[in-house]
């Protein structure tokens, strides 16, 4: 009976030896992970601000080319438009470049095999895919103020004729 209470006292202590390494090493993650959480949260802040500019540029900038279509403006018009989509372009690159700082942060403090992961990744991805589709939105501006110009001159020639038959 007294060897079984010694073989007892001496995987209790082993057990308690060992839950006390596991503790340390449990805190050492929670705080690794508070790290992580902290560092993130700075890093969608810096997103969610620069996305919050992007929409109240864009809603400026259409209220802008409303006002001046409706004054019959549309050379300006869309020259505001496609100086507004250069800039669209330009956010949406630095954003490109946050949520890339973002995935690698991501990847480094939980793992390419995480949720937060491949969240991230998809969110890079569809930052990609935004600026290739401005970078079409401009390529088509920009023929549409080629015509818009071309419009206007003709315009301006018309009307010169007309005061040169009226002379």
């Amino acid at each position: 009976l007294g060897t079984i209470t010694e073989k007892n006292a001496g995987s209790a202590a082993r057990y308690e030896n060992e839950i006390a390494r596991m503790e340390l090493k449990l805190n050492s993650m929670v705080a690794q992970q508070d790290r992580a959480k902290t560092a993130v949260e700075r890093q969608i802040a810096g997103i969610d601000g620069l996305t919050a500019k992007m929409k109240s540029n864009d809603a400026a900038t259409e209220s802008y080319i409303r006002n001046l279509k409706s004054q019959g403006d549309e050379e300006s018009a869309v020259n505001a438009k496609r100086k507004a989509t250069t800039e669209q372009l330009k956010n949406q690159e630095e954003m490109y470049q946050r949520q890339e700082t973002l995935l690698k942060q991501v990847a480094r403090e939980s793992g390419y095999t995480s949720e937060a992961y491949q969240k991230q990744r998809i969110a890079l991805q569809d930052a990609g895919s935004a600026i290739n589709e401005t970078k079409q939105k401009l390529e088509k501006l920009n023929k549409e103020q080629e015509e818009a110009v071309k419009t206007t001159q003709t315009r301006k020639l018309s009307k010169l004729k007309v005061v040169e038959l009226a002379s």
